[in-house]
């Protein structure tokens, strides 16, 4: 069985994870596939994660504390552990899980995210002493890093309130968040600095807004939504295999229930073009996974057969 690692009530990502984490290709001008767009697998129950593993096949959690494999050509499901104690209310339950990515010729070293919800207490995303509402990282023994931004603490950004999704794209983190009842965002996370939350909801742009943004420094999301539309999981699309989709990041949604392609700038510190690709089709969509052969997998959140379904080009 291959090593992995898997945490009940957060979301996480290794540093140097396979399937979340991707590098720009130089841009090739190539004519738009036409899509198809197949159920993989069915009958599942509040999958949660779905990530490329290093066997070829795709790794999932389901939230009632079941951890199993899929294989990507028939959709069979075979399951691994089911880890004991989960218990599953509301959000809570076996979340995130990331595979390290070598852990047979290197168990140590690698660094872990992980993004942490304010908990329904607020203020306590802007208490650097609370690991609520943050960033956080850790190295895989659970100890901090000596090069993280505050010596002795395990903050890498703060403000946050309810973190969903993590993608690296080289050396840029990006996070989607729940607003409240306003402004869910996608961010780019930069180590030590405050995203505002609970002073500001989406951008510097409200009565009060303005002075705590300046006072505290607070990077302004890449893009949000009014009404919220639940951003959930998201991954980076680079390949050539539906080349309309290169260079963006494909995030699911939960209450729109629509797949979203935002397209980045060559820097990736802009948004520059969104397009919905499913909409209103398969239910609420929880996680997005990119195979290194350019498939997509996309995992429902419906509660009742849930499924994967894969998309790729005709």
């Amino acid at each position: 069985m291959k090593k992995i690692l898997a945490f009940l009530t957060i979301v996480i990502l290794f540093s140097y994870s396979s399937c979340k984490k991707s590098s720009r290709n130089t841009d090739e001008v190539l004519p738009d596939a036409t899509l198809d767009i197949q159920v993989l697998s069915q009958n599942l129950s509040f999958p949660w994660e779905i990530t490329w593993g290093p066997d070829q096949m795709i790794w999932m959690t389901e939230r009632g504390g079941k951890i199993s494999r899929v294989n990507p050509a028939n959709g069979s499901v075979s399951a691994v552990i089911t880890v004991p104690d989960v218990k599953s209310t509301g959000e809570g339950g076996l979340l995130g899980m990331a595979l390290h990515p070598a852990f047979t010729a290197n168990p140590h070293d690698l660094k872990l995210f992980i993004s942490t919800g304010d908990a329904a207490n607020q203020p306590s995303a802007q208490n650097l002493s609370s690991l609520s509402g943050k960033i956080l990282r850790i190295n895989l023994d659970g100890s901090i890093p000596s090069d993280n931004p505050v010596a002795g603490s395990r903050v890498w950004s703060y403000g946050h309130r309810n973190p969903q999704g993590l993608v690296f794209v080289n050396d840029k983190l990006y996070s989607s968040e729940h607003g409240p009842d306003k402004d869910d965002e996608i961010n780019m996370i930069i180590k030590n600095r405050n995203f505002g939350w609970p002073s500001v909801n989406g951008f510097c742009n409200e009565n009060g807004e303005q002075s705590f943004c300046s006072a505290n420094n607070v990077v302004e999301p890449l893009i949000s939504w009014t009404p919220t539309i639940a951003v959930s999981g998201m991954d980076y699309y680079n390949s050539n295999t539906i080349p309309q989709w290169k260079n963006s990041i494909i995030l699911a949604t939960l209450k729109d229930q629509t797949l979203y392609q935002l397209k980045l700038n060559s820097a990736g510190d802009k948004i520059e073009d969104t397009k919905e690709l499913i909409t209103n089709t398969y239910g609420r969509l929880r996680d997005v996974c990119v195979a290194p052969d350019g498939k997509v997998y996309v995992a429902t959140s419906n509660g009742s057969n849930d499924k994967i379904v894969v998309i790729t080009k005709k």
